[in-house]
């Protein structure tokens, strides 16, 4: 009869994710009504071992500026998960960006052998 609520935030100075209302009163923006048992915050930033959360942009940029941040740099391929298509900031993103970009060094370095 209950549910646990998990969410993310772009920057630790927009919540403080220590006090209990001011987090309920952001889960209220999305969803009024939300009671909770207990609330449970840590900030990612400030763990040694991981440093931060995956990448966060803000709205736009992506619908905007994905196609420039994958585009080559000359003969500078980039890769990552925080430019892939599909599950940016995860592991699967980072394989798929590795593999498209793998694929498109091979291709360019074909053409240069058979030129």
């Amino acid at each position: 009869d209950s549910q646990l609520l998990c969410g993310f935030g772009a920057s630790p100075e927009l919540l403080d994710i220590n006090d209990d209302d001011a987090v309920l009163a952001a889960f209220h923006d999305y969803q009024d009504g939300i009671k909770a048992d207990s609330v449970f915050g840590y900030d990612w930033n400030l763990d040694p071992y991981s440093k931060g959360t995956w990448c966060m942009y803000p709205p736009g940029l992506l619908t905007d500026g994905l196609t420039e941040l994958q585009r080559p740099e000359g003969r500078i391929h980039f890769a990552g998960s925080d430019i892939a298509d599909g599950w940016r900031g995860f592991i699967d993103g980072a394989i798929e960006s590795g593999v498209k970009t793998a694929n498109l060094v091979s291709k360019l370095l074909n053409e240069e052998k058979q030129a």
